[in-house]
């Protein structure tokens, strides 16, 4: 006797875990709630776009930091190799490559950023589509 409430426990338990799984899957949610769907999908969409802006304003910022002040780093750089004895063309050649690499950081940074930023707005205008279909019934 037991054993048969504990299967039955068991079984109502997993069915519980799997209904809450289907139920908050996208697909079972566009399928069943499609107008919600749509609308919340906008607003992360919408979100995303804002996100992937700033993200892009961020990067240029940080490039024209380091355009400004690249020439101080590399002669902070050769203050402190004159300052602890080490060789200033050793340290003027580190400082320019260092600034370099973060150059290059900041660059691949600011073409993913506009990359992730155009698929965004893409999916965006997709959803909005989508949106106008269930907004017209």
């Amino acid at each position: 006797m037991k054993k048969i409430i504990w299967r039955n426990l068991l079984i109502v338990i997993v069915g519980l875990v799997a209904g809450y799984y289907i139920y908050n899957h996208e697909a079972f949610q566009e399928a069943v709630f499609p107008k919600e769907y749509w609308t919340e999908k906008v607003k992360e969409l919408e979100y995303m776009v804002q996100s992937g802006e700033v993200d892009i304003r961020d990067a240029l910022i940080e490039l024209e930091k380091i355009e400004r002040t690249k020439d101080l780093v590399i002669e902070q750089e050769i203050n402190n190799a004159k300052l602890f004895g080490d060789d200033i063309n050793e340290a003027r050649k580190d400082a320019v490559e260092s600034v370099r690499e973060e150059i290059q950081f900041w660059q691949e940074n600011l073409k993913l950023s506009r990359e992730l930023l155009d698929e965004d707005k893409q999916l965006l205008e997709k959803a909005k589509q989508e949106l106008v279909k269930y907004n017209n019934k």
